[in-house]
């Protein structure tokens, strides 16, 4: 179906929200990313808005709300794997929307000319062709075209896609993207060096820029905490957690909410220590089993690692002096604390650079990963 049929003919679905455009200034957009878009693309984004299309087809335009942001959706996308180039670097795959259960792409590399990019897909957990990208060969105006018609066949999407609009399902908040204001290409690069050097908070938010909104939860302070705990907690630690929020680095460090009581959160992890040494003690009274908060000089939790290993303090001394320490899953064994400060330790430790004993490591039989993938997945997620 040609775009101008598809764009006047196609049937809104009954069971959603009806699809709807959402302000967009596409001159700030474009400015951001560094390059122009396809006008397949922005006149499907004018007049429909973010859009599932036959429900498989999913148009992803420029949009914030609660449970998307244009922004951090195409950096969710741009994981590099099997040496594939994304966007922002030069040439690189940038993401548009999904077909199924695959991303979509513009091959930007086979033109200086948005309407003459080809559309390619891919899926990483495709286990028949792992890392596969499958090339259409065919621009966004020829593949919308293509995927509605009812002759379409691909041996990635067989079936043909409806002209069923519907808006995107949890897109109904949505409004008008705050588009940064660094360039992308630019926020790119810097984060390249701060990946490669440097020290300290500054560097940190370079290369993991904090969230517009910490996720923490509302209606406690941090004196109510430390009430709680019968202690303060080191300067350092409160201020990661009012800029960052509870959130995953890297996506196998998990920093647990200091303002939650059940599980999930500080106090329920100190809890989830405490009967883990009782039970073990139980076992075995001649255990070896690490000193605990709050006892003098205890443990106190703050993260779990994937492998649920605990990071915490070592509660010597005044709060802001307190070393960094780590205990394995088991409790059987106390690694050496730690010697660098929490901000200089994330960064080790999304640089791949982290070489204390302790936290979640790669298996043996695990290929090294490379720059890129670090670099990459140098990120906080909340």
């Amino acid at each position: 179906m040609h775009l101008d049929d598809l764009l006047r003919n196609a049937t809104p679905a009954p069971d959603r929200e009806p699809a709807l455009p959402v302000p967009t200034d596409w001159r700030a957009v474009e400015r951001w990313l560094g390059t122009q878009l396809p006008v397949a693309y922005r006149r499907v984004a004018e007049v429909w808005g973010p859009v599932e299309l036959g429900g498989a087809l999913e148009i992803a335009v420029p949009c914030h709300g609660e449970y998307f942001d244009y922004g951090q959706w195409l950096r969710e996308c741009s994981s590099p794997e099997a040496g594939l180039l994304f966007w922002p670097d030069e040439g690189g795959l940038l993401a548009w929307g999904r077909l199924r259960d695959h991303t979509l792409f513009w091959d930007t590399s086979v033109s200086a000319d948005p309407d003459a990019w080809t559309v390619v897909s891919w899926m990483p957990s495709d286990r028949s062709q792992p890392n596969a990208v499958h090339d259409f060969g065919l621009t966004t105006a020829e593949f919308l075209d293509a995927v509605t018609s009812p002759e379409y066949g691909h041996q990635n999407s067989p079936r043909p896609v409806s002209a069923t609009i519907r808006r995107t399902r949890y897109r109904s908040d949505v409004s008008a993207w705050p588009v940064p204001d660094l360039p992308a290409r630019e926020r790119h690069a810097d984060r390249r060096a701060a990946f490669r050097e440097g020290a300290g908070w500054d560097t940190l938010v370079r290369l993991v820029p904090p969230p517009e909104q910490p996720r923490l939860d509302d209606g406690v302070t941090w004196d109510s905490v430390f009430t709680r705990l019968g202690t303060r907690l080191p300067a350092e630690y409160v201020t990661l957690i009012e800029r960052y929020g509870r959130g995953h680095w890297r996506e196998t460090l998990n920093f647990v909410d200091p303002f939650r009581t059940d599980a999930g959160g500080l106090f329920w992890e100190i809890h989830r220590l405490t009967e883990l040494c009782g039970i073990l003690r139980e076992d075995d009274p001649d255990a070896q089993l690490p000193s605990l908060w709050p006892a003098p000089g205890g443990f106190l939790p703050f993260a779990v690692t994937v492998g649920v290993d605990t990071v915490g303090w070592w509660t010597v001394g005044k709060p802001d002096a307190w070393p960094l320490g780590v205990l394995n899953r088991e409790l059987d064994h106390e690694y050496p604390p730690l010697h660098a400060t929490l901000v200089d330790t994330l960064l080790a430790w999304c640089r791949g650079t982290y070489d204390d004993q302790g936290f979640w490591t790669l298996h043996d039989d695990d290929p090294p990963p490379t720059e890129d993938e670090l670099f990459h997945a140098a990120e906080f997620t909340p």
